[in-house]
């Protein structure tokens, strides 16, 4: 074990990520003491929810829908979480807020991002510790994306553009199977290595950074989507990536079978590694570059300087067809 965890983003001086799960946790040793602060938005279905549990390690701290009933329903405030205990790491303590998602079959109308404004405004008028310091807008890798997803998350960007150095995209299901044969031939070439170990200790190599996943979805994005119709979305979604810069976070979230499985102590090793080391790549990420907490009574939506209902409407005509960024 001791060779694979060391050998964690080797070679890779310009990324902030953990040499090993030991750094992460060095880093909530000196930092835990503050909680973060998190809004976590998104489109329904992408893992908002699961984004929270895997932070906590736990399978209970939000409600993560599946099946046939996908998504949050309303707004959940949670105060003073801390996650599950794995060995000796430091607890990671979240203030946060859970709230429902935008659509994704249709682009946002300006009446519904109003009626979500109204939702959220609320949670955020009693966010613990006194406002945000992250906010979390989820991207469900598996799901091509399409013209209207893309635009309902430039929607949700441009209502916290002027939190935007405090924004961060959460990266999902990029360990699926379709995923890993599309692009991610990186992750499927370690996964198809190691899943046969029974141990740890059989584990060889390191899996894919999150620099390198990144470096394959970009040339994805750049071959995959040249369909007919498909231009909008692929210049939306390279919008959308310009707003998070390097901002971006890749959330290995465990399906409901996986809990289970990890619960009886019977989650295949690879797994369990995989979902540690994104884990911890996460948090050092989330805690270095935690710049405090931004007050709830200053964000557009909170400080009222305008009526929510021309709130909704410029965020909206912001993230039409003319180009954010």
């Amino acid at each position: 074990m001791g060779a694979v965890l060391s050998a964690c983003w080797v070679g890779e001086e310009d990324e902030a990520a953990p040499e090993s799960f030991a750094s992460a946790s060095a880093l909530l040793g000196r930092k835990g003491q503050r909680p973060l602060g998190v809004l976590s938005v998104g489109v329904i279905g992408t893992g908002r929810s699961s984004v929270i549990n895997t932070l906590l390690n736990r399978a209970d701290a939000c409600h993560a829908s599946g099946g046939q009933l996908r998504g949050t329903r309303g707004c959940s405030v949670h105060r003073g979480e801390r996650s599950a205990p794995i060995e000796d790491e430091p607890a990671l303590e979240l203030d946060f807020v859970d709230c429902e998602g935008l659509r994704s079959d249709q682009p946002v109308r300006a009446e519904e991002l109003y009626k979500f404004i109204e939702l959220l405004k609320p949670a955020l008028e009693q966010f613990p510790g006194g406002g945000i310091s992250h906010v979390f807008v989820t991207l469900d890798v598996e799901e091509r994306q399409n013209h209207a997803s893309v635009h309902n998350l430039l929607a949700l960007t441009e209502l916290f553009r002027e939190v935007r150095e405090r924004c961060y995209l959460c990266i999902t299901r990029f360990n699926t199977n379709s995923v890993q044969a599309q692009w991610n031939n990186e992750l499927l070439a370690w996964t198809r290595a190691n899943r046969r170990a029974a141990t740890w200790d059989e584990l060889s190599g390191a899996p894919p950074s999150p620099s390198s996943m990144m470096h394959s979805y970009r040339a994805y994005i750049d071959e995959g989507f040249s369909g007919a119709g498909e231009a909008g979305a692929k210049a939306k979604l390279e919008q959308l990536l310009r707003f998070f810069d390097d901002r971006v976070i890749w959330m290995y979230n465990l399906d409901n079978m996986q809990q289970e499985d990890r619960a009886d102590g019977e989650l295949p090793p690879h797994e369990e590694y995989l979902y540690r080391f994104y884990r911890a790549a996460a948090i050092r990420q989330l805690v270095d570059g935690d710049l405090g907490r931004f007050p709830s009574e200053k964000l557009r939506i909170v400080e009222h300087k305008e009526s929510l209902n021309e709130l909704a409407s410029a965020c909206v005509l912001q993230c039409s067809d003319v180009a954010l960024i």
